[in-house]
């Protein structure tokens, strides 16, 4: 095979309308097929599994099934981003892998197994087996360093059209046990008031993420994650949720801090307002996709007794923000001069909207008098 070509760097305009016009940026990602609420979806299927079903996945991490007859349950989460895989094929699948231990570690899960799901294009094409291969060594290596072992998977190759072949898509699925569910299910109620924490470094760069994606498609780098730290973080916040430490926790992923934000103040029906840490960029902070980190949401009497657990485990952390105690939807800087501040009911309507949009659009179909026609070739399997 051959490696694929490292793609160009992201160019130095590229971000340059964001930084100058930010709220506009994060309003950008929110509103992004990519990371908007699915709910429009996922609720046309039974989700409820014999009512065993503690948390289908719509607002938690991972979804969690209890185990019939028994206090364990079983957490699962499926996880690619594509996007991440065309930049650096290793490096995606490895991020899918820590996606899904991340996840499933946000609801109390030990990940005990992964499989897999390895999409692509044409293996006769060498760039793209070079994908394939360099996709599996990165599942390789971040199952080895996360104690994960893979089980089971399968392979679609020839995903292509003409020379047109599907981004790069090693999906992981990582199973994880929960041995007591009542540890963390059903989740406990986010009030106003609650305090808004972060836990893990700030991402340093936009490079790689969901908005350098929609600037600049395929260009730019994707910063290597560390998977040692990513490690230690997940095991804190599997301690902090089955020691009830956290009402909820959420991993950072596609669209940033923003997005995950926005994962809570739906969930909740409350908007949040955070504020970054001094010092920190507005745009990098809340848009920024290179280290894993989470967001959670603490009872305010019990956010010491997280922060003495952060130190004990050597992890960074930082307290961003509140829910339910502002009217609006606001994300700012240390000194507010940058900030996205929205009425929060209208950006429920904009995020909820934007899938049943596109499902709309797709279904619209043409007056007899501007039908045209046109000629489609399928892509094979």
């Amino acid at each position: 095979f051959v490696a694929p070509a490292a793609p160009p760097p992201l160019p130095p305009m590229a971000l340059r309308s964001a930084t100058q016009r930010p709220a506009d940026a994060i309003r950008e990602v929110l509103l992004n097929a990519c990371v908007a609420p699915r709910g429009f979806i996922d609720g046309q299927y039974d989700r409820e599994v014999g009512a065993n079903t503690l948390f289908d996945g719509t607002f938690a991490a991972a979804a969690l099934v209890r185990v019939p007859e028994s206090a364990a349950g079983v957490a699962m989460a499926l996880c690619c981003d594509s996007r991440h895989c065309a930049l650096d094929a290793k490096e995606g699948a490895k991020r899918a892998v820590v996606e899904g231990v991340a996840r499933v570690s946000a609801v109390g899960a030990t990940p005990i197994g992964a499989t897999d799901c390895l999409n692509f294009g044409s293996p006769l094409v060498p760039e793209q087996m070079g994908q394939l291969a360099l996709g599996v060594d990165g599942i390789a290596e971040a199952c080895l360093a996360l104690d994960v072992p893979v089980v089971s998977g399968n392979v679609s190759l020839y995903n292509q059209t003409d020379d047109a072949a599907v981004l790069p898509t090693p999906t992981v699925g990582i199973v994880g046990v929960v041995d007591d569910v009542s540890k963390v299910a059903p989740a406990m109620e986010v009030k106003a008031g609650d305090v808004l924490m972060r836990f893990g470094a700030p991402p340093t760069t936009l490079s790689g993420s969901l908005l350098a994606w929609l600037r600049a498609r395929g260009q730019g780098t994707l910063p290597p994650l560390d998977l040692t730290a990513a490690k230690a973080l997940c095991a804190l916040v599997r301690e902090l949720r089955l020691g009830g430490h956290v009402l909820d926790v959420f991993p950072v992923l596609a669209g940033g801090l923003a997005k995950a934000l926005g994962t809570i103040a739906l969930g909740a029906d409350m908007p949040v307002r955070a504020t970054l840490p001094e010092g920190e960029d507005f745009l990098v902070s809340f848009l920024g996709e290179d280290r894993l980190t989470f967001i959670a949401v603490v009872d305010n009497q019990g956010v010491g007794a997280v922060q003495a657990l952060c130190a004990k485990a050597g992890i960074e952390q930082a307290v961003v923000g509140t829910v339910g105690v502002h009217p609006n939807f606001c994300l700012q800087d240390h000194l507010g001069d940058r900030r996205f501040d929205v009425d929060f009911a209208q950006l429920v309507r904009d995020l909820e909207g934007v899938i049943p949009g596109i499902v709309g659009r797709k279904h619209h179909r043409p007056s007899a008098s501007a039908a045209t026609t046109t000629t489609t070739s399928g892509g094979g399997q």
